[in-house]
């Protein structure tokens, strides 16, 4: 990362591909912990892998499953890059919606960790999510929280590895 103030971070990427981290009052980070009755190794599949995650959402995805590799879930909706990857423990993402101002990304990390046998706690932080889309209007900090947890973190992984057990978030 390289900061030009202290408000405005910028991550830099490929030449193509310059991203913007909303930051301050025009940004939101959203936290969320939930735990399955799966293996660590099922749930990164669950959230990596082009089939898993095209079942998952109901709609098209790819993966290119490396550092730098590039995603495109729910027929392009939402996009962006793998920064990070652990196998089974750490996925690291830029990550946008389509309906976000052009070039503005936030960033995903989520660790996995195993918590007793075929258990898994799943950690998610998402920072720099926009308050506005780039036409002016509001609720895209709720529509993401939302569509993590409703779309993806509960309702989607239930259908690929099993229910959850529990879970907590930032409210």
């Amino acid at each position: 990362f390289v900061s030009l103030s202290t408000t405005s971070p910028i991550l830099l990427l490929p030449p193509l591909m310059h991203a913007i981290t909303a930051t301050g009052k025009d940004a939101t980070t959203f936290s969320h912990e939930i735990t399955y009755h799966a293996s660590c190794e099922a749930v990164y599949r669950a959230l990596t892998d082009t089939y898993d995650l095209s079942r998952m959402m109901r709609a098209p995805a790819t993966s290119d499953t490396k550092v730098g590799g590039e995603f495109s879930w729910m027929g392009g909706a939402i996009s962006g890059k793998y920064t990070e990857l652990e196998k089974n423990s750490k996925i690291g993402m830029t990550w946008r919606m389509r309906d976000w101002a052009d070039q503005v990304y936030s960033t995903v990390a989520i660790s996995l960790e195993a918590d007793g046998a075929g258990v898994c706690k799943l950690s998610l932080k998402q920072d720099g999510i926009p308050v506005t889309d780039k036409f002016g209007n509001g609720g895209t900090d709720r529509a993401t929280k939302n569509g993590w947890k409703e779309r993806i973190l509960v309702v989607g992984l239930s259908k690929i590895i099993g229910f959850a057990l529990r879970e907590d978030d930032d409210e």
